[in-house]
């Protein structure tokens, strides 16, 4: 997504080339600490859901090699669609997991109802601050503070 960046085609090269000598690949899209780049790490709701689970599936169907996306997969149900679909072999989460910490205990309890949604407002992320005092808009308790290195 940005220019002089690795393309999916040369990035799919390279998983071929080491899937002998890894277990997983995290499929992610953007850079933290490249202002322009991490507007990508993670989106906002004005983008798609599971935004990298197409280049994920595509390294299932060619790739020897376990995958496992991150990137608005915002609920157990969105998570549990890509598996079913053969898209991935597991799933990361990470905005929704500050959202509601008990996110998984819910989904394994059956409680999804009680699960506090993530709104992708980036409150959370660093992306539009100084890297300091992130915060949730959806759950008060969480306060952290980012490092950029």
């Amino acid at each position: 997504m940005i220019p002089g960046s690795f393309t999916e085609d040369e990035q799919l090269a390279f998983l071929k080339e080491v899937a002998p000598y890894i277990d997983m690949v995290n499929v992610s899209v953007g850079m933290d600490c490249n202002h322009k780049a991490n507007v990508h790490a993670g989106t906002t709701v004005f983008e798609k859901h599971k935004y990298n689970i197409e280049f994920a599936a595509r390294l299932k169907r060619e790739c020897d090699v376990l995958v496992c996306p991150v990137g608005a997969i915002m609920s157990p149900e969105e998570a549990e669609e890509v598996i079913a679909a053969g898209q991935a072999d597991a799933v990361m989460m990470g905005r929704p997991l500050i959202a509601d910490p008990y996110l998984p205990n819910k989904a394994m309890e059956d409680k999804s109802e009680d699960i506090v949604p993530c709104v992708r407002c980036l409150y959370c992320y660093h992306i539009a601050t100084e890297h300091t005092n992130v915060q949730c808009t959806v759950n008060p308790r969480f306060i952290g503070s980012s490092e950029c290195h």
